[in-house]
C-alpha cells in the first residue's frame, strides 16, 4: 500500500464511514444520488457495497476469506479484514470519488491560445 495515497484514503473512509457513497454524499452534495446505480434504489451504503451489490461480486473473494459473511465489524475493525478490504478497494476502484478514477474523459483542448482574447495594445 505504500505510496498509494488515494488508496489509502478510501481505506480511512470506509472504515470511519465517510466513503464516497450514497449514504455519505447527500451530507454534501445533495445534486448526487443517494441510490446505487445497480438497481436505483437501494441507498449506495458500505454495506451494500461490500456485501450486496451485484456491481462488486466479482472482487469480493479477499472479503470472503476474512468474514464468510462479510460483516462489517470484521472487515473494518481487523487487522487481516484490512487487507482484504485493502485488495477489494484495489481490484474493484470501489468509493473512488469520478475525478479519482482513469476513466475520466480529458479536459476538451481550449478553442483559442490563452492570450489571443487579451488586448496587449
Amino acid at each position: 500500500m505504500a505510496g498509494d495515497t488515494s488508496l489509502y484514503g478510501r481505506i480511512a473512509q470506509v472504515r470511519t464511514g465517510h466513503a464516497y457513497s450514497g449514504e455519505f454524499r447527500p451530507r454534501f452534495s445533495f445534486d448526487e444520488p443517494h441510490t446505487c446505480p445497480c438497481d436505483n434504489s437501494t441507498i449506495e451504503s458500505r454495506e451494500h457495497v461490500l456485501a450486496h451489490c451485484p456491481r462488486f461480486e466479482r472482487w469480493r473473494q479477499p472479503l470472503r476469506d476474512v468474514s464468510r459473511g462479510i460483516a462489517l465489524s470484521e472487515i473494518l475493525g481487523k487487522v487481516d479484514g484490512i487487507a482484504a478490504l485493502e485488495a477489494f478497494l484495489r481490484a474493484s476502484g470501489a468509493f473512488a470519488r469520478p475525478i479519482d478514477t482513469p476513466t475520466r474523459a480529458p479536459l476538451a483542448e481550449p478553442t483559442t491560445a490563452p492570450d489571443e482574447h487579451l488586448d496587449n495594445g
